[in-house]
């Protein structure tokens, strides 16, 4: 059909619709890839947090482990050398297939003011952290224990 006529105009009305439809089609068009691509971003940020839960889970049960390993040495033998005073570490520690982390304890004389000896270390106050780096974040798991000396 023809929408105006003289000097040469002539537009098709079939032509506007097609136009118009792939118009509609381009803008479906980029809805679906801007929604495809939020999908993938929301499943690869998802997929990092469960990756650094599952890590901080790993760090938490090692330092738990060193921690009552460490309680467990002071009763047997408090003169350990491991449990002297001063900083301990770092050690690497696997805390999953793919993510390592360094662990380290610190050992700090503690004196009971009532016992009425002064200056004498009496406890010991233990604290064990493991440090990792996913990514560009650097996350810590630290435990303190005060454990008595004999």
């Amino acid at each position: 059909a023809i929408v105006g006529a003289g000097e040469g105009v002539v537009i098709a009305l079939d032509q506007t619709r097609d136009v118009e439809a792939e118009r509609q089609r381009l803008e479906a068009l980029c809805r679906s890839i801007s929604a495809g691509s939020g999908l993938a971003h929301s499943f690869g940020a998802g997929r990092a947090l469960i990756d650094r839960y599952e890590s901080a889970r790993a760090a938490n049960a090692l330092v738990d482990g060193r921690l009552e390993a460490l309680a467990a040495l002071a009763a047997r033998n408090p003169s350990d050398a491991a449990l002297s005073i001063g900083a301990h570490g770092p050690a690497p520690v696997a805390l999953s297939d793919n993510q390592d982390g360094e662990v380290s304890w610190l050992v700090e004389g503690v004196d009971d003011p009532l016992d009425g000896l002064d200056g004498a270390d009496d406890y010991k106050r233990v604290t064990v952290a493991i440090t990792w780096t996913q990514g560009a974040v650097t996350d810590a798991v630290q435990l303190t224990r005060i454990l008595q000396v004999y």
